[in-house]
């Protein structure tokens, strides 16, 4: 008889209403991971959620690319970068500056973004107003060298153009 006091409560659980045959047929509890369940993985039998197509509320349409706010001036700087491989930004003392060749055009634009305004506020000898401001030398040298410190450059990069931008699609 189970009363008040009588021990710990059931562990609760959610019903499996799609889970893979494999698992229904051995009457147990699908954990419906995709493109393999843990319980096939773990007892070495094959999956038929690996003969299904992903769930389409998994799959996301990409959207459209908008375009990055630029002028001729900062086209031509990239395309000498790009050419001669120099950093032009050599008040910003990276090291090692970012090598164009290892990267998109979207995303040396994204690195100009951040180093130019760096650049403007260390010049105006304001670059301590801001937190990041002073930093991005230093981001920048890591991110050269370790590619997942590069992709939050670049994603840091293109929310703040986004902020920066009117338009409501951003």
């Amino acid at each position: 008889m189970a009363g008040q006091g009588a021990g710990p409560s059931r562990r609760s659980h959610t019903k499996s209403r799609t889970g893979c045959k494999t698992c229904k047929r051995r009457h147990i509890r699908c954990d419906e991971t995709f493109p393999q369940c843990r319980n096939c993985t773990k007892h070495q039998v094959r999956c038929d959620y690996m003969d299904q197509q992903r769930p389409e509320a998994d799959i996301q349409a990409p959207r459209d690319q908008l375009p990055l706010p630029s002028s001729p001036g900062v086209e031509h700087m990239l395309d000498i970068w790009q050419q001669t491989g120099n950093f032009p930004y050599p008040e910003l003392q990276v090291f090692p500056p970012p090598r164009p060749q290892s990267h998109s055009r979207v995303e040396l634009r994204l690195i100009q973004h951040l180093s130019s305004i760096s650049r403007s506020l260390l010049m105006n000898s304001t670059s301590d107003m801001t937190v990041w401001a002073s930093k991005v030398p230093k981001y920048l040298s890591v991110a050269t060298s370790y590619s997942y410190v590069m992709h939050a450059f670049l994603a840091f990069s293109a929310s703040h153009l986004a902020w920066m931008s009117p338009s409501p699609d951003t």
